[in-house]
């Protein structure tokens, strides 16, 4: 995350939608490779964890590896909202995540039962996912992070009120 930081900072586009490309990668490899390994393994997984009589529900393990690859393209993408210095938009990205997920499972949760929980669960992950992506190339075309250093900084008559009492 320093380097992706300093790229941010020093107005390196390219190096920053370079090492952001590398996470997301290595995100939806990591992510792939759990998927992978619970639609082939779910009924042994389960039973190994919880016993037998959980694995009548066992495909959902694959669902939930599903959700799981969501939170690692949303991840890298939040760490490419700290490099930029975006740290007001973080918690609205999360909040209309939070608001997704009330609302799908309100929508799904009696139709599909405990699926369609982690239906919704996965989309509030996508939407915050894409939500995160959409704030990064924000961020991007506004002039990366020193921009929004600038833009947090107090001014003014503020900036005199954030000075410790010592130094006025």
């Amino acid at each position: 995350i320093p380097r992706l930081a300093r790229a941010a900072s020093g107005h390196d586009r390219r190096g920053y939608l370079d090492l952001m490309a590398r996470m997301l990668l290595a995100g939806l490899l990591l992510g792939l490779c759990g998927l992978v390994i619970a639609s082939l393994l779910h009924r042994e997984i389960i039973w190994l964890l919880y016993g037998a009589q959980f694995t009548a529900r066992s495909s959902l393990l694959v669902w939930v590896m599903l959700a799981g690859l969501m939170t690692y393209l949303a991840s890298c993408l939040g760490f490419g909202l700290t490099a930029l210095r975006l740290f007001r938009i973080a918690p609205l990205t999360y909040g209309f995540a939070c608001a997704a997920n009330v609302t799908l499972c309100w929508l799904l949760a009696p139709v599909l039962g405990l699926l369609g929980i982690v239906v919704a669960w996965g989309g509030a992950l996508l939407a915050n996912a894409l939500l995160n992506l959409l704030a990064n190339l924000w961020g991007l075309s506004r002039g990366g992070a020193e921009a929004h250093a600038l833009e947090s900084e107090p001014h003014g008559d503020d900036r005199r009120r954030a000075l410790p009492r010592t130094a006025r």
